[in-house]
């Protein structure tokens, strides 16, 4: 199968020669895998470029639509906004889809200091695990009251410090 002979060493001088081949053959596996590395460097900056210019032609034809949408969401939100200026309970719902408003809340509290705080005080212990007293934000959370000021109070009426809620209104559209 193999078209080429078997070197045989037989004395020094053909040993000198095999090492001689050898290192004329890794010369030409080090230019070849060079050649390779040149090659792909080139082919992967042609590909990145490619892809850099579909991404660009996607976000140019893209542009036209999310402007139309973006319009039409805020002509939206400005009517029911404009309904419920008069009519709290309004809610803007067609055949073709509804405007639903949220009020997600971000929270911003400090578990640590919370816990350690309500672990000091007598009567608390429902929010901490009974074997190892981790706090149970959640189960404290159910308790809590957010006011419009973004202030939260615990069920004594009293203002929790180390945790303050964030209020948006969002509005989310929904196909019918």
């Amino acid at each position: 199968m193999n078209k080429y002979e078997p070197y045989q060493v037989i004395d020094e001088e053909t040993a000198s020669i095999a090492f001689w081949a050898i290192e004329q053959e890794e010369k030409k596996l080090a230019l070849y895998k060079k050649q390779y590395e040149e090659t792909l460097n080139l082919e992967m900056e042609k590909y990145q470029e490619m892809l850099a210019e579909k991404k660009q032609a996607y976000e140019k034809v893209c542009e036209e639509p999310n402007r139309k949408i973006a319009n039409w969401k805020q002509s939206l939100i400005n009517f029911m906004e404009a309904q419920q200026a008069t009519n709290s309970n309004y809610r803007l719902k067609t055949v073709n889809g509804k405007l639903v408003q949220t009020h997600p809340k971000k929270w911003h509290v400090d578990t640590k200091k919370v816990g350690k705080r309500l672990a000091q005080q007598p009567g608390n212990e429902a929010w901490f695990e009974p074997q190892a007293p981790k706090f149970k934000w959640g189960e404290y959370k159910k308790s809590l009251q957010v006011l419009d000021t973004g202030q939260v109070v615990d069920s004594n009426g009293e203002v929790v410090p180390d945790v303050t809620v964030d209020q948006v209104v969002e509005y989310h559209i929904r196909k019918a």
